[in-house]
Parts: structure tokens; C-alpha cells; sequence
């Protein structure tokens, strides 16, 4: 009787998943209609659709595939990142997901992980001249950049330390995480350091790119108040200011820095028992009068970026018209901004 239940059971299930299935085909065709008629809000829908009524075990990767190059076709390049992770995980062997995820990768300016994309792509299909050509301009590109940069440093005043510094320190870090500093802070805002740390410590990790100007201390804005140096240290959260003499060294500095943890330098959360892993933001010295006291007004030199980004927080989210830059994501938020 037992087995008799068991194959009934088993009868059925096979029977909804046959039907499911046939579904997300129909849903599938669908969103292929509405893709070629250039429907893609219509098609990501269907897709949707397809993968929700797909069994798990019989998944086509081709659903997440064509809802990520409609998601491609709407500049929606965060939100088709996930699909072609999705699909490259349901057919890892197929040269196709690499090289779409190559190209959201590129339009993200995550330029090693399209490059790193191409190279499996071109694994699986080695003849392919479109790949080929993709992955020699990245390199192209990159090497480009390079140079650029390289130009770009000798135009702001760098003493001899601060460029060699740089020139020997510059494999640190990649150069897809070097923020921009449009409006040419000289200084660094540094939190969830432990408030024991010794300056000479500070001095000694901080002018990796450069030479320290000044340090100083403060307790800033922490748990909804501003803590008091006098008030029970151990809970205060301070924020160290770091100076330099140009703009350059702070944008090195966060891009090695930032997300880092180094147990003599970072507070311990007393609640889980961890330490904090170090936040980085631009910030004005002493000598920059016109940056310090209010909010700056919006930089003289062209720029593409959002500003509200870069500061507290942008509504428009995709839909704002400016670039929103991923290393530069609250990277001139001040603590006064926050009272």
C-alpha cells in the first residue's frame, strides 16, 4: 500500500513539473516576442515568469541570459549583473555567460573581472575574433590608463617622496578603486579606528602614498550623538583627520585602505566581538577655509558625477542622469551633514 502511495506521489510530481515546465517555455516565447518587438520591460516580465514556473533541478540558463541582455538593453547593469552570475553557475561551460557578464563587468568599470570573463569565454571558444578583439581592447585600455595617469600625476605639484611613493606603491592597488577627488581635498576622514591608537602608529600606516602633513584626533558623530572625549572612551567612536600636501595621496589612500581591517588600528565592536573594518572619506585640512565649514558648491572642473552620490544619498538611484561611481560612493560626506 506504502509503495502504491509512494509511486502516486512520485506520478504527480512528475506530472506538475511536466506542466510547470511547459509553462515557463510558453512564458519563455513570450518574452522572446516582446524582446524583438523591443519590449524589454514586457520581457524581463515574462522572464520572470518563465524562471518562477522552471523546476529548480531543470533551470535553463537561458531565462536568466535573456532577462539580463533585456536588463542590458535598459542600462540596467546592476541589476543584470546577479542573472549572468545565476547563469554562469547553471552552465558554467558555456562561452556565452562569460562573455554578456564580461560586458556588464566592463560598463561597471570592474575591468580585471571582464578581462578574467573574456579569457574563460575564450576557453570555451577559442575561434570566437568578437571575443578576441573584446579582451585586446581591455588590455588596450588598461594600459592606456596607465599612461594617462601616469601623465596626470606629473601635472599636480608632487614633491620627489610623494611621486615615488606613489610610482613604488601603485601595484597596491587597482585602478578601478581609486576615487576621484573633484574637489581636490587634501585631507582624509578616517573612522572606526580604536581611540588608543598612537599617532606615531597612524603616521607610520597612513603615509603609504605620501607624507602626513598633520593628524588630530576628534570624536565625531556616532550612535545618533556626538560622543564626548570625556565620556566613557571605550564606547566613543573617534575620527582621525589625517592632512596631506596635495590631493593625489588621499585618493591612494582610500583606494588601499578603504574596507580594511588591522586589529592594532581598528575598534572591536564589543557586541559581536569583531573588529570594524575602516571607513575612508575625502576631507578638507585646516588650509581649505572655502571646503571646511559648509557644503561646497559644486566643482568648478566639469564633472559627470553625482553629487549626491558622493555626499549623503541619491533618490533617483538607476534612474539619476550622472554617474554613480561605486568608489566614490559617500566618499565626500562630512560629519556635519548628518547633525
Amino acid at each position: 500500500m506504502s509503495d502504491t502511495n509512494n509511486n502516486n506521489n512520485n506520478h504527480h510530481h512528475h506530472n506538475n513539473n511536466n506542466k510547470n515546465f511547459k509553462l515557463a517555455v510558453h512564458f519563455a516565447q513570450l518574452g522572446n516576442d516582446s524582446a524583438i518587438e523591443g519590449d524589454f520591460i514586457d520581457a524581463v516580465k515574462y522572464y520572470s515568469k518563465a524562471i518562477d514556473y522552471c523546476p529548480e533541478n531543470h533551470c535553463y540558463f537561458g531565462f536568466y541570459l535573456n532577462r539580463a541582455l533585456c536588463l542590458i538593453k535598459m542600462d540596467f547593469f546592476y541589476l543584470a549583473l546577479p542573472d549572468t552570475n545565476q547563469a554562469v553557475r547553471l552552465s558554467s561551460k558555456n562561452y556565452k555567460c562569460y562573455y554578456i557578464r564580461s560586458r556588464i563587468l566592463r560598463k561597471l568599470k570592474h575591468y580585471e573581472l571582464a578581462q578574467n570573463d573574456l579569457k574563460m569565454a575564450l576557453n570555451f571558444r577559442p575561434t570566437c575574433k568578437i571575443i578576441r578583439e573584446e579582451s585586446e581592447r581591455i588590455i588596450e585600455r588598461n594600459e592606456r590608463e596607465f599612461r594617462l595617469f601616469n601623465e596626470k600625476l606629473k601635472t599636480y605639484n608632487l614633491n620627489d617622496k610623494t611621486y615615488y611613493k606613489i610610482k613604488v606603491n601603485f601595484h597596491l592597488i587597482k585602478a578601478q578603486d581609486l576615487p576621484t577627488n573633484i574637489w581636490n581635498y587634501n585631507g582624509i576622514r578616517v573612522e572606526n579606528i580604536r581611540f588608543d591608537a598612537p599617532i606615531k602608529l597612524l603616521k607610520e600606516y597612513f603615509s603609504l602614498f605620501g607624507n602626513v602633513e598633520h593628524i588630530k584626533r576628534t570624536y565625531g558623530y556616532h550612535n545618533d550623538k556626538y560622543q564626548n572625549q570625556n565620556q566613557n572612551q571605550s564606547s566613543s567612536s573617534p575620527s582621525i583627520f589625517i592632512y596631506y600636501y596635495n590631493p593625489v595621496t588621499p585618493m591612494f589612500t582610500i583606494a588601499y585602505f578603504q574596507g580594511k581591517i588591522f586589529e592594532e588600528l581598528c575598534r572591536l565592536d564589543e557586541q559581536n566581538q569583531q573588529y570594524k573594518s575602516l571607513r575612508l572619506y575625502f576631507a578638507p585640512t585646516d588650509h581649505q577655509i572655502e571646503l571646511k565649514y559648509h557644503r561646497p558648491n559644486h566643482p568648478s572642473t566639469t564633472t559627470q558625477e553625482c553629487y549626491f552620490w558622493r555626499t549623503t544619498f541619491c533618490h533617483l538611484k538607476e534612474r539619476c542622469p550622472k554617474f554613480h561611481l561605486q568608489p566614490c560612493k559617500n566618499i565626500d560626506a562630512q560629519i556635519w551633514m548628518f547633525k
